[in-house]
């Protein structure tokens, strides 16, 4: 009996040290490589500012409408699948971004990049959740989730310049190292445990009733509008400066060290953030919710 029971709990242990590991594994930041040559592709094909400008619009509308039918998606299928398939979207948008040469090319794989994101997003920290609150472990969430946090930014801050040196050979090869990560990423989520939950019975009924709740609702809808205004500018904003930098003489990799800085403070900022939590949890409502 007592063999079985620590059977038992030494597979309740295995299970959420799995998950925790592939949930740290997929949230580590690779995508930051496209930062240091992304203007610079666009340059190449003879994008105009505007355009530049714009693709990024389609970025952040996409993951903001896609956001709502992958909540439903989550809830009818397993949320591995659903990261899988949202790290497959990312996949195929690297290459595709990798092998274009026009707008109509990058506006695409904009959208699609955006729809791999919005799939991604909240299915990861959903599964990792459902795991620990399975085995009573939910207060190890916090934890983890900070853990995640720094080690993204970590991974952010070296990758960076090392797309930089890379771009000094080719542009984009950063974009198909991106694609083949993402790939990877595709095995991790259907590597992870999860356990049997009540699962939405319908896409199509949960996303109507979803856009039937916001439809009904001028607050709601205002918030939407809000949002997506909110996230276009923010993506407009970060980008807008960046042709500067190229006009003023800097190349890819003087850019990833830029960035790399950025992220290296993030990582700092991260880790103490979580450690004030861990041991003064008064103070989480004025700390980001990231860490």
């Amino acid at each position: 009996m007592n063999s079985q029971v620590t059977q038992k709990d030494s597979s309740q242990v295995d299970v959420v040290r799995k998950n925790s590991l592939l949930f740290i594994l997929l949230r580590l930041d690779f995508i930051a490589m496209v930062i240091p040559v992304s203007v610079k592709i666009w340059e190449e094909v003879g994008l105009d500012f505007s355009q530049m400008l714009f693709l990024q619009g389609i970025f952040a509308f996409s993951v903001v409408i896609f956001g709502i039918p992958s909540g439903a998606l989550s809830d009818t299928f397993k949320r591995r699948y659903v990261l899988a398939g949202g790290y497959l979207l990312i996949a195929i948008a690297s290459v595709c971004y990798g092998l274009g040469r026009s707008f109509a090319a990058f506006a695409i794989s904009e959208a699609v990049f955006g729809m791999g994101l919005a799939a991604i997003s909240g299915s990861d920290t959903g599964l990792l959740y459902d795991t620990l609150a399975f085995y009573g472990k939910e207060n190890r969430f916090k934890e983890i989730l900070g853990k995640s946090s720094t080690l993204a930014f970590i991974v952010a801050m070296v990758s960076l310049p090392i797309s930089g040196v890379i771009a000094l050979y080719s542009l984009r090869w950063s974009l198909f190292i991106i694609g083949i990560i993402s790939g990877v990423k595709v095995v991790i989520s259907l590597l992870m445990v999860e356990k049997e939950r009540v699962k939405s019975q319908s896409i199509q009924k949960a996303t109507k009733s979803a856009l039937k709740t916001l439809y009904k609702s001028k607050f709601l809808i205002g918030v939407l509008l809000a949002f997506i205004a909110f996230s276009v500018a923010q993506r407009v904003a970060f980008w807008a400066y960046q042709p500067r930098l190229y006009s003023n003489g800097l190349n890819p990799l003087h850019v990833g060290l830029i960035f790399a800085g950025m992220n290296l403070v993030a990582a700092i900022g991260s880790w103490l953030f979580a450690k004030i939590k861990e041991h003064h949890d008064c103070f989480s409502p004025f700390l980001p919710h990231f860490c």
